[in-house]
């Protein structure tokens, strides 16, 4: 009797192993490798939008189909109008999936980011962007979580809404916009690293020259005293000491901020006791988390009109670099706005008067067309510059003019040693420090 009822309890639980093999089998994602894309320097990410609970309806005033699409609408284009990025359509998205719905983030998120990271190798994308909303009481949030697929660092952003109030369709873009600039600081060393990898490749090793290209400090192509560039040593830093590459929390400031303003991020060391935020998402890990409070991030950037308006140009560069100096030069609109001593257009608008006066941002170092497009944009200064290698010296030169006068009102420069670019970036407020300052 005590044999057969062993022998019982043996078939039984080889039953339940073989139903749960042919379950999980039969609900895992098959994931379909699609053809390769033309080859292209961006950055490529796909999205993915979430809508984490059913009650959130009452304080988003929109559906979960409607979210989706309008959070995917505006944040791609949000993202490709930096020139950094191309967007993986949801068609190919899809088409990976074979169609599959009805995922949640926490779907993507087990295994370590197992789907994710197969889905990214499928679409051949660089990077994952995964869009949550949810809400705590009486208080709509917005998590965004960038996934590089290589590396595996993660960053997150969770924005709060307005007190009391809903995120409408109104504010979506306003959501996506603060999120993105946000995620960009904390992922932009990442980001560099990604496209210096992507140019290298592309020009097999080969090292671009700068010295064909006309000296910023002088409108000469002749070198002066007053070129920002010295000669470069091939084997000492320019830098005194080389600081840790990536921190592991939280940067100290938000985007629409002046560094003599109250900061709108709230690094997880600083937070009260009884944040407004949600409980830290335990079940990854982060390389930078951070927060950020909608209403003080809107109310940051009201303060700064009235201000001297300037138009910071992207960086000149050779096509290979074109994605490094486009993260260079987000990086310095980024520290020259904190300074607060500016008010900034922002590259959507550069992008548009560009076009409508027949320019180009891409080699914008010439000075009488900088200046033209400064009086079509109607700020009273500009700056324009180029990022570039000679040697193994890797250089940003910059400087800014006065638009109705076209006299130079400031010029700096930063160098590192090729290889070491990340240095560029942490040195970079250094740069706007120089170029903002007054004779």
């Amino acid at each position: 009797m005590k044999r057969c009822k062993d022998g019982h309890k043996k078939i039984l639980a080889s039953v339940v192993s073989l139903s749960l093999f042919f379950f999980i089998a039969c609900t895992r994602v098959h994931v379909n490798t699609l053809p390769a894309p033309p080859p292209t320097a961006k950055l490529r990410v796909y999205l993915q939008v979430f809508s984490a609970t059913a009650d959130v309806y009452q304080w988003w005033q929109t559906s979960p189909k409607n979210f989706a699409k309008n959070m995917t609408n505006t944040t791609a284009q949000l993202l490709e109008q930096t020139g950094i990025y191309e967007i993986v359509s949801q068609e190919d998205v899809q088409a990976a999936l074979g169609g599959g719905q009805g995922f949640v983030i926490a779907d993507w998120k087990k295994n370590n980011w197992a789907l994710a990271k197969e889905v990214g190798r499928a679409v051949h994308a660089e990077y994952a962007l995964f869009i949550d909303r949810s809400k705590l009481a009486k208080i709509a949030f917005v998590e965004m979580i960038l996934v590089n697929m290589e590396t595996d660092k993660k960053f997150r952003v969770l924005t709060r809404g307005r007190a009391e109030f809903g995120i409408d369709a109104e504010d979506h873009r306003k959501v996506s916009r603060i999120a993105y600039q946000e995620l960009f600081h904390s992922a932009k060393e990442d980001m560099l690293a990604t496209a210096l990898r992507k140019g290298r490749l592309e020009i097999s090793g080969t090292t671009t020259q700068m010295a064909s290209q006309p000296d910023l400090a002088s409108k000469s192509a002749a070198p002066t005293d007053a070129s920002p560039i010295a000669p470069p040593s091939p084997v000492k830093s320019p830098f005194e000491e080389r600081p840790a590459t990536i921190a592991k929390a939280t940067p100290p400031a938000v985007y629409p901020l002046s560094g003599k303003e109250e900061p709108t991020t709230i690094s997880k060391a600083s937070q009260p006791e009884m944040s407004p935020f949600p409980p830290s998402d335990k079940s990854s890990s982060f390389t930078v988390e951070s927060h950020v409070d909608l209403e003080k991030a809107l109310q940051a950037e009201a303060r700064i009109e009235g201000r001297k308006q300037l138009a910071v140009y992207d960086l000149d560069t050779v096509q290979q670099y074109r994605i490094v100096a486009l993260i260079l030069s987000e990086a310095l609109r980024e520290e020259v706005l904190k300074l607060g001593l500016f008010r900034l257009v922002n590259r959507e608008n550069i992008v548009r008067v560009l076009e409508e006066m027949a320019l180009q941002q891409t080699g914008l170092v010439d000075e009488k067309e900088a200046v033209k497009a400064g009086k079509g944009l109607a700020v009273q200064q500009i700056v324009l510059g180029r990022y570039g290698t000679l040697g193994r010296i890797s250089i940003i030169q910059a400087k800014r003019l006065e638009v109705e006068t076209q006299r130079d009102l400031a010029i700096g420069s930063l160098k590192c040693e090729v290889g070491r670019e990340d240095e560029l970036l942490q040195h970079i407020a250094d740069l706007a420090k120089e170029i903002a300052k007054e004779k």
